[in-house]
């Protein structure tokens, strides 16, 4: 038997017990769990995305122009230069396109390719483009192209391929004897730290889910 008062149940040994008090708390608890704890789990994860995206994107941006400026120093700008159409089966271009295919092989990028300040090509990793040949996708990199005519290397924001994948692009101006930028070399890389990045944020918001189901969970 047990006797009522006005705080709760007691039984004959005289324990009080507040079961409702106790299931109350946890359930307070929880709430405030879900309600504090959660958007901060949430909040730090954003965070770490965004200072790992902002790392790894200007660490490839300086890699692409480390190589585009070792790249633009390998070449006689003069004869880099002195191409035209017709020349992509002489020996001569041979040698360079060679020269370039190893380089981006040697360094793991997706293309790269040389074009005169007119915009127009000189030469590229990419099959089927020949001298003379046009660049569409330079409307849209005015501003890096600018600053390399201007004799300073530069990176780009990324940008969409045409098959969907997000690339980043280095540039590096190729300077002659008289200190003028008289081309320009474009390295082209895939930005794979993307998936890196889609996997952290995919494992952030399920440790979220989950913690926020656990407090739920012992709160009732």
């Amino acid at each position: 038997h047990s006797i009522s008062t006005g705080y709760g149940q007691l039984s004959q040994k005289g324990i009080s017990v507040f079961p409702k008090a106790h299931t109350s708390i946890r359930s307070k608890l929880s709430v405030i769990f879900v309600i504090l704890v959660v958007p901060l789990l949430a909040a730090s994860g954003y965070l770490f995305h965004t200072l790992a995206h902002d790392s790894l994107d200007r660490e490839l941006g300086h890699r692409l122009v480390a190589v585009a400026q070792a790249t633009a120093t390998r070449f006689n700008p003069i004869i880099l230069t002195g191409f035209r159409r017709g020349d992509e089966s002489g020996r001569t271009y041979g040698s360079y396109r060679a020269s370039l295919l190893e380089i981006r092989d040697r360094t793991e990028l997706d293309r790269i390719f040389v074009f005169r300040p007119d915009g127009l090509s000189i030469m590229d990793t990419e099959d089927g483009v020949g001298v003379g040949s046009s660049y569409a996708r330079l409307s849209f990199q005015h501003t890096e192209v600018q600053a390399c005519l201007a004799g300073q290397a530069a990176a780009s924001v990324l940008f969409q391929g045409e098959d969907g994948r997000w690339y980043k692009s280095g540039f590096a101006p190729v300077i002659d004897d008289e200190m003028r930028a008289v081309a320009v070399v474009v390295t082209d890389a895939s930005a794979g730290y993307l998936d890196v990045i889609r996997g952290f944020d995919r494992s952030i918001a399920l440790f979220v889910l989950i913690g926020a189901a656990v407090a739920v969970g012992l709160g009732f």
